[in-house]
């Protein structure tokens, strides 16, 4: 049995550290910036609505790729899949169901975003008005 000695991995590691002038500072989340996959992480409707759009609704994923080699090969394989197909097909069928669910869920983003873009725009109205009847009332109580 090999015996690891972890002073001298300890070490390796201290050393290491003060060659990169590492320091002990403890981060807050917000100083930590993510790297997104887009090139900017802002709400775009229209750009969500035309991915929506190539979204399929019903997006099949099948259980198996076709066979591809020799004929022994071929048989091999279809053998090995009536043998796990009962595990396999349960996986893929629970996948597909839950590809149909988010894809309904997801759809319906779009109306409820513009139910609230609505609902600020007329609480946003309100606030406007009644702040000018502060404003009104103040300077009547001023006179």
């Amino acid at each position: 049995m090999q015996e690891i000695n972890v002073e001298e991995i300890m070490q390796g590691i201290r050393k290491e550290i003060a060659e990169k002038h590492y320091e002990d500072v403890e981060y807050k989340f917000r100083d930590v910036h993510l790297r997104l996959n887009c090139a900017d992480a802002v709400y775009d409707k229209e750009e969500f609505i035309a991915n929506l759009d190539k979204a399929k609704p019903h997006a099949i994923v099948n259980a198996y790729k076709p066979l591809y080699g020799n004929p022994i090969s071929k048989i091999i394989k279809k053998i090995n899949r009536k043998l796990i197909a009962f595990y396999v097909e349960s996986i893929v069928d629970d996948q597909n169901d839950y590809n149909i669910y988010t894809h309904r869920a997801i759809a319906m983003l779009p109306d409820r975003f513009q139910d609230t873009d609505e609902r600020l725009f007329e609480l946003e109205k309100k606030l406007a008005k009644c702040e000018k009847t502060i404003e009104e009332l103040k300077s009547q109580l001023e006179k």
